[in-house]
């Protein structure tokens, strides 16, 4: 039993350290889209605010802006450097490409901002830019989509290795209480057929049957008590 209480501790400690292991991990992956998904809309708002503010008012916006871009550039390479599957590397690669995209789009409104093409910027903020935050967006929640599913499906896996645990242990049990009764089994036969041999030859000899003796092998309580009865027998025959 104590083998079986070891060996379930073990496992289950096995099964909780993968299961952290891997919530840390797919956790920070969907936090780390979710700060994408805030940056680029946070971007996307700086980006408005740009093209209605006067060319005195747009410094501190550029500097909002500004670290706001470098939030999404620097989550972008976060992500693209860990990929755990091929559904993964797919997202992640439309991902990068709606980003390069985004950064495209953003450059090219930058310059016709500060070239003074109000109408133009305004244009391409709405044809441009919109659709290619839109697009970031749309490609960040499929990958949170994604990461959730995986999520979901490590957990099953879990409780499928938890149940096979318990299933396992349960045998292991099971065998661990049939020995038992086998070696009680055992011990208690090996006990009582001595005691029912030196039961059998006491009535015997209490009949006047003094040539009677106890056959037990060994060196134990029982077989002292066999040699003292046929000590007693022969001695009384003679």
């Amino acid at each position: 039993m104590l083998l079986v209480v070891v060996l379930a501790v073990q496992q289950f400690r096995s099964l909780a350290a993968q299961n952290e292991e891997m919530m840390q991990r797919d956790m920070q992956r969907m936090l780390q889209v979710q700060q994408l998904r805030q940056a680029a809309q946070e971007h996307g708002l700086g980006m408005a605010r740009l093209l209605l503010a006067p060319a005195h008012a747009r410094a501190p916006i550029y500097q909002v802006v500004n670290e706001e871009y470098a939030t999404i550039g620097r989550l972008l390479q976060q992500l693209t450097s860990r990929v755990a599957d091929v559904e993964d590397a797919r997202l992640i690669a439309e991902l990068a490409v709606r980003g390069d995209r985004y950064r495209n789009v953003f450059a090219s409104l930058i310059d016709l901002v500060e070239s003074g093409q109000g109408g133009a910027a305004r244009m391409a903020f709405d044809e441009s830019v919109q659709p290619a935050v839109k697009g970031l967006l749309a490609a960040s929640e499929a990958l949170i989509v994604h990461d959730q599913a995986v999520v979901a499906q490590g957990q099953r896996r879990t409780m499928e290795e938890v149940r096979r645990s318990e299933w396992l242990l349960l045998a292991l049990a099971a065998a661990a209480v049939a020995l038992g009764g086998v070696l009680a089994w055992g011990t208690a036969a090996s006990v009582a057929r001595p005691l029912a041999r030196i039961e059998s030859t006491a009535q015997r000899i209490a009949r006047g049957d003094y040539t009677s003796e106890v056959h037990v092998r060994g060196g134990d309580e029982l077989g002292k008590v066999a040699m003292a009865m046929n000590s007693m027998a022969s001695a009384i025959a003679t």
